[in-house]
């Protein structure tokens, strides 16, 4: 949300992208501080609002369950205001404790959720989708997981991110374009965008025909295994 305003919007708008996220990870601002978040739960709503002001209905909202010192009651509360705002599509994290993250880096700070409570928090999760009309639609898990557990993408039906099945399914190219995005592509190589603005506007066209040849490649190899 701190990185959403108007006019990023009407560029998007007017460029017909159909389907963008706006993600809050919890609806608790006392939470959104110890994680150092920059945004609050009034961003949140304002940034929705404004996306469906400006004509957006397909919009997809993450959430993180087991933030430091949230329980069932804290996701609860959450889960209302999302009720309250039904974007399109809902992704559930669950904790991860990425390397970078100020979670990691502090961890002995924080009280995180039991796996047992996590468990039952993440069929509250379960229990709100099906509720408010959500079905799950892909299924994956990360490193570092709280209780080894995974994250599940639900939606509305009909609002399901195709982009979505395809790379947790690795059965399609995948091309990214512009700052800080990734390729992947089925030969197993990745690239990847520079996420400084001013770098990537310097190189992006070393990276787009970089990007290119690696398609190409991965093309033709596909071509060679069919045959």
């Amino acid at each position: 949300p701190d990185t959403i305003n108007r006019e990023m919007l009407e560029v998007l708008k007017k460029n017909n992208v159909d389907r963008i996220s706006i993600n809050p990870q919890t609806m608790n601002d006392e939470t959104l501080q110890k994680v150092g978040r920059k945004h609050s739960v009034n961003d949140i709503i304002e940034c929705f609002q404004l996306a469906r002001e400006l004509g957006f209905d397909n919009i997809n909202m993450d959430l993180i369950v087991g933030l430091p010192d949230e329980g069932e009651k804290e996701l609860a509360y959450t889960l209302s205001q999302i009720e309250e705002l039904q974007p399109e599509s809902l992704t559930v994290h669950m904790l991860a404790f990425k390397r970078s993250s100020k979670i990691t880096q502090n961890r002995g700070l924080y009280t995180t959720a039991s796996k047992e409570e996590l468990e039952r928090m993440s069929r509250m999760t379960y229990d709100f989708a099906k509720e408010q009309q959500y079905l799950p639609y892909y299924l994956y898990r990360q490193k570092n997981i709280s209780a080894n557990m995974e994250n599940i993408g639900y939606s509305k039906e009909g609002h399901e991110s195709i982009y979505n099945i395809l790379i947790m399914e690795e059965a399609q190219n995948i091309l990214g374009l512009g700052v800080g995005a990734s390729s992947k592509y089925l030969i197993g190589t990745s690239v990847h965008n520079p996420k400084d603005l001013k770098t990537y506007i310097d190189s992006y066209q070393t990276y787009a025909t970089k990007k290119i040849e690696t398609l190409i490649e991965s093309l033709e190899i596909g071509d060679t295994h069919a045959n």
